[in-house]
């Protein structure tokens, strides 16, 4: 289960489980932070880069020194949302908003305090309310129905698709909710496709 602290405020709940109780063994806590590194692309979109990330501990301790860790942009951070859970595996919960949000993690490359690149895999050019809804999807369970679109800055659903016969030819098109051209079919179907052309041409 999730609760939310911080800047978020409603009651977050994945699938049928409730609001945080107090008999309930809090396992871990999404948290959501703000870079105040002064690196330059840092420094220009800091409202839109944010580290998403999940402990077993308190947050406070885990950025407690930020400014010493690459993890952390070498910086101090703000931490500008919190989630509480239960009952979750904060691994797998970690792994879910990171594949969601994959298409906007940001790559940026620093030095470590040796002088060694580094390129913190956890930040990401997504606005807080797109990290809001993904956890609000967590809670009714959609969130794998759903990605992360950097050109709209908001999720949206997956595309379905499904091989279906057009009226005109026996050509199977894909069709994610509308209609889309032989050329967008993926690549793992094109063998098929042209096993169909050749039958159809024959």
């Amino acid at each position: 289960m999730l609760a939310t602290a911080g800047r978020a405020r409603n009651q977050i709940r994945p699938s049928t489980i409730d609001t945080l109780e107090p008999d309930d063994i809090e396992t871990g806590t999404i948290y959501v932070l703000e870079s105040k590194s002064e690196h330059p692309f840092v420094a220009k979109h800091r409202k839109l880069i944010h580290k998403i990330g999940v402990t077993g501990g308190k947050v406070e301790i885990r950025v407690a020194t930020a400014k010493d860790d690459a993890t952390y942009l070498l910086a101090e951070v703000d931490v500008v949302a919190t989630y509480k859970l239960a009952h979750l595996n904060r691994n797998k919960l970690e792994y879910l908003l990171h594949r969601v949000f994959a298409p906007a993690q940001l790559e940026l490359t620093i030095e470590d305090r040796f002088g060694k690149p580094v390129k913190p895999r956890e930040w990401f050019l997504v606005p807080l309310q797109a990290i809001d809804e993904a956890v609000s999807r967590i809670r009714d369970g959609s969130i794998t129905d759903y990605t992360y679109d950097p050109k709209l800055a908001q999720l949206r659903p997956i595309e379905k698709y499904s091989l279906w016969s057009d009226s005109q030819s026996t050509l199977p098109h894909l069709r994610p909710g509308g209609r889309r051209a032989a050329k967008q079919i993926p690549k793992f179907l094109e063998e098929r496709i042209k096993n169909c052309t050749a039958t159809t041409d024959s």
